[in-house]
């Protein structure tokens, strides 16, 4: 337990620590990398094919918020899973655009911070929606919901695409599986 208390947490920098200056005094990465089973063309293209679904379902989640009459005015446990399903869904469109940026062999820290955290986000993005339907159905049976059909008929179906959309990334997998390779130096 004492050793516990002594223990400083992990710097958001400490990845500097893998960077090595060489004889000309240039910096060069000399950490661990991890590579995708995927090859690189492959790679890029289910990403991109996976941000345009994300992206397609943040168009309709935002749209559905800007409906009036949703009738989740008041309503705390359906207004925050969605707020947190759209800030889910930009985390997720983040983690993909990084993700194609660097390609199929990432840095450690990269990796940590992306394709690490992607599991995660996608299983967030299942059950975001699957709460803010249960208390909708909840204040329907109540009577407490205040709302117009095309403004509930627009969030039913925003909740619905995030929840399928997420699924079905999860399910087709487009980074692969992840492998790492600590002898790897890397030149930048």
């Amino acid at each position: 337990m004492a050793e516990h208390r002594n223990k400083r947490p992990a710097s958001r920098h400490a990845y500097v620590k893998d960077f090595k200056a060489d004889d000309s005094g240039k910096y060069s990465y000399r950490g661990p990398t991890w590579h995708s089973s995927k090859a690189l063309d492959l790679f890029r293209k289910e990403i991109r094919g996976a941000m345009a679904a994300f992206a397609a379902v943040l168009v309709g989640q935002i749209a559905a918020g800007c409906i009036p009459g949703t009738g989740m005015e008041g309503h705390l446990l359906m207004l925050l899973p969605y707020a947190l399903g759209i800030g889910c869904t930009v985390r997720i469109l983040w983690i993909l655009g990084r993700l194609i940026k660097n390609g199929t062999s990432l840095r450690e820290y990269v990796y940590k911070a992306t394709a690490e955290k992607l599991d995660g986000y996608l299983t967030a993005a299942q059950i975001l929606p699957v709460i803010t339907a249960v208390d909708a159905v909840a204040c329907l049976i109540r009577g407490t919901l205040d709302f117009k059909p095309a403004g509930l008929l627009a969030l039913a179906l925003s909740q619905a695409l995030l929840f399928a959309v997420a699924l079905a990334v999860k399910k087709r997998n487009p980074v692969g599986v992840w492998s790492e390779n600590s002898s790897t130096v890397e030149k930048t």
